[in-house]
């Protein structure tokens, strides 16, 4: 039974080692910039890349980096879409920032320390919920960002953090999950993608059951 996968991209970027990441859990990828339904997919992951525009979250420019709004404003719209149809969102270092923005969230737009020179760096991370299901109560992971959750959205509760920095977030009842550093460059993320897809694959067996 195939589980479609939605990957909205940047312009021009390159989706591959998300793809890859998605075919190992069972998925079946497509990548997308500014994609403008989630009609015939299962699941919507939202990808790294350039800063949400400032003025979404009621702040002016002041260490926002590449901003594309006409990304911005299609994922918007594709969350609202998946919240209202119960389809499961996976968001990655910008898509945790652009579900926060989309949940009426603040950023900070500049932190030190989470984006080395060579893109990476290393931290532990506390975590609890989906998580620490899957990992325990400690994570090593990799992290290149230099923005970071401020605010939570509504309905989010910050289920990770380094320091005070939050690394990921979940929906209080929304399938919804996020997290600022890159699974899908991690040998141990193969299992968090195991687990987002494997729940959405036990969906539709149930539905499947059910007709």
């Amino acid at each position: 039974m195939a589980i479609n996968i939605l990957i909205s991209v940047s312009a021009g970027g390159n989706g591959e080692f998300y793809e890859k990441a998605v075919a190992r859990a069972g998925g079946d990828p497509v990548c997308r910039y500014a994609p403008t339904s989630l009609e015939g997919f299962d699941g919507l992951l939202l990808a790294g890349g350039a800063d949400v525009a400032p003025r979404f979250y009621g702040q002016q420019d002041c260490g926002s980096e590449g901003i594309d709004e006409v990304r911005d404003k299609a994922e918007f719209a594709l969350l609202s879409e998946a919240g209202e149809r119960g389809v499961p969102v996976l968001g990655i270092c910008r898509g945790m920032q652009v579900i926060n923005v989309w949940a009426g969230g603040t950023l900070f737009q500049d932190i030190p320390g989470h984006r080395a020179d060579d893109g990476f760096t290393d931290h532990d991370v506390t975590a609890c919920g989906m998580l620490r299901e899957i990992y325990g109560e400690k994570i090593h992971v990799n992290s290149s960002h230099h923005q970071a959750v401020d605010r939570p959205g509504g309905g989010f509760t910050v289920t990770a953090v380094c320091g005070d920095v939050a690394e990921a977030m979940e929906h209080d009842s929304l399938p919804v999950i996020a997290v600022q550093f890159h699974p899908e460059k991690m040998e141990i993320g193969d299992a968090l993608f195991s687990r987002w897809i494997g729940k959405r694959r036990e969906g539709k067996e149930k539905c499947s059951d059910i007709s």
